[in-house]
């Protein structure tokens, strides 16, 4: 995340020295601290300190920072969001509202990388959950989502491996998938659906309720 601050690097210095003051990495300053290829580092550990003694004068970087995200960020950005977002230093409505902007608008960009058009039946009967399968940056990809929000959920696979196809009314129907936060469940070939993960308790919570699925049903 960038700082935004545009000034010469014994500026910088003295504001990162101002920032030690507050006990931010203490031993990370050395006698060549004003050097150019200390710089970086420095800028790094700048930020760090944003996050143990933020100040007002910083918050307009902040935010626009968050704005950067927001027309910017990659899946790796998105990661980063969700987590400074759960401990973030300044918590005003504003700043809120852009975390959501922004976490929104880098899935809506990223949804449109991934297009899903079929999946895999691991277990070649019904009901049971099913692996998407569709294009990712033109490779042929699995998607395994789990609970641990990790930003590597694709297999490559080879062009030619096999899976079933969805028809054009399926993909209609499956129009709002979202592969960073939605699961494929098919309760027969000819009906299929999708629900959020965050919801995953509650989805199979709902289906273990009729009798004559929770007697058949393959995890």
């Amino acid at each position: 995340m960038s700082t935004g601050l545009q000034q010469e690097p014994k500026q910088i210095v003295d504001k990162i020295s101002q920032f030690f003051e507050h006990n931010c990495y203490p031993d990370a300053l050395d006698e060549d601290k004003q050097s150019t290829e200390n710089l970086e580092k420095l800028l790094l550990l700048l930020e760090k300190c944003y996050y143990l003694a933020p100040a007002e004068e910083y918050k307009q970087d902040y935010e626009a920072s968050l704005r950067w995200l927001s027309a910017n960020g990659n899946e790796e950005d998105l990661e980063l969001i969700q987590k400074v977002r759960l401990d973030s230093p300044y918590s005003s409505k504003e700043i809120l509202r852009l975390f959501d902007i922004a976490e929104r608008d880098i899935k809506k960009r990223l949804k449109k990388y991934f297009k899903l058009k079929g999946y895999s039946h691991p277990f070649d009967e019904y009901p049971a959950p099913i692996v998407p399968i569709g294009y990712y940056e033109h490779k042929l990809v699995a998607v395994y989502l789990d609970s641990s929000n990790s930003s590597d959920i694709f297999l490559d696979l080879d062009q030619d491996h096999q899976y079933i196809e969805f028809d054009d009314q399926f993909k209609r129907n499956l129009t709002d998938f979202n592969y960073l936060q939605d699961k494929l469940f098919a309760f027969s070939p000819d009906k299929i659906v999708s629900y959020p993960l965050a919801k995953e308790k509650e989805f199979y919570k709902d289906v273990l309720k009729d009798q004559n699925l929770s007697k058949k049903i393959l995890f």
